[in-house]
């Protein structure tokens, strides 16, 4: 019978987020797009992990640089952390050790985002560096992982433990190492941010609209559903609030979702049906994110980006903060 803690840490694997927005012709409220410059911002990364009542927590502070410039097709944007630091909860020394190597890993490689003419998100142009770096970094942990569990047990059966522990594995990390997942993750907050560019809704209306997001799978589609609003700030009508909400479709997406939890899990592993239908009884995967815009430059002084996935005995929650610290021209 497969292990529901296996299960969760497929689920976790999963990451919904983006799909374009469709075109709206409305009663408009409009602003122009951010010139090409820097901007610097103090960031605050919450992860947040509970699984059967053991909480986990992972705070991270840096100052995120965007740089962007203009390019023949549109805009070229290099995102940068500096004066990065980490603090643990609820992990052990061995477990730090691990996400701190992974962090590191990561300190030197910055984001980079094509944006089209008209400042909307386009793609991530070196997501193969990314998936490169976070391969050889998974490699490791699941190295050492695999040592440690091994060393507890006896002898002649570490070959046969071995396999089993390669074997469910095997599928997780193809999944995490591959371009398609990879892009997903350095995509949400890029895309999130740049979703606003230059305006277009009618700040006295709501729209709900059905969309999908891409799946990495290669199976169908994964469906959402989209809550897009802004409103004029009451204390300053220089800015702009907006909201972007996505939530899986629970009733249209669960086949794709069990496909994908099984290309992880394989498809052959022991129960994995009644586990699948147990954690598909109830669950949540959505993002919300609160932008706050000023009318005259286009640019974002503040935003929020909450992810949420939910299950039975598990949730995840990730929470990013941006404030602006600088506009440099």
């Amino acid at each position: 019978m497969m292990k529901s803690g296996m299960m969760c840490t497929a689920m976790a694997a999963l990451f919904f987020a983006g799909g374009a927005g469709a075109e709206m012709k409305t009663k408009e409220l409009s602003w122009v797009l951010p010139a090409p410059a820097t901007h610097v911002y103090a960031v605050e990364v919450v992860s947040l992990e509970s699984k059967g009542g053991v909480e986990k927590q992972v705070r991270s502070v840096t100052r995120g640089r965007i740089e962007t410039r203009k390019t023949d097709t549109g805009y070229l944007q290099e995102w940068r952390d500096s004066m990065i630091s980490h603090e643990y909860t609820g992990y052990d020394d061995e477990q730090k050790k691990m996400l701190g190597d992974m962090f590191k890993a990561a300190e030197n490689l910055p984001v980079k985002v094509a944006l089209t003419k008209d400042g909307a998100y386009e793609s991530v142009l070196n997501v193969a560096e990314w998936t490169a770096l976070f391969k050889a970094a998974m490699d490791k942990v699941f190295s050492d992982v695999q040592a440690a569990a091994l060393a507890k047990i006896p002898a002649d059966r570490r070959a046969e433990a071995k396999a089993q522990m390669e074997k469910q594995t095997s599928g997780l990390m193809a999944v995490m190492a591959s371009p398609a997942y990879m892009q997903k993750q350095l995509e949400k907050i890029p895309f999130a941010y740049s979703f606003f560019n230059g305006g277009g809704l009618d700040p006295e209306q709501a729209y709900e609209l059905e969309d999908s997001t891409a799946n990495p799978f290669g199976g169908e589609p994964f469906p959402i559903k989209l809550h897009i609003e802004i409103s004029l700030d009451e204390q300053d009508p220089g800015f702009v609030y907006a909201l972007y909400k996505t939530r899986l479709d629970q009733d249209k997406g669960r086949p794709a979702l069990a496909a994908a939890i099984k290309q992880i899990v394989g498809k052959d592993a022991a129960g994995v049906d009644a586990e699948i239908e147990k954690l598909l009884k109830e669950f949540e995967i959505s993002t919300e994110v609160n932008l706050r815009i000023s009318l005259k430059t286009g640019v974002v002084h503040w935003m929020e980006y909450a992810g949420t996935k939910q299950f039975p005995g598990s949730v995840e929650v990730t929470t990013t903060e941006m404030t602006l610290e600088d506009a440099a021209k």
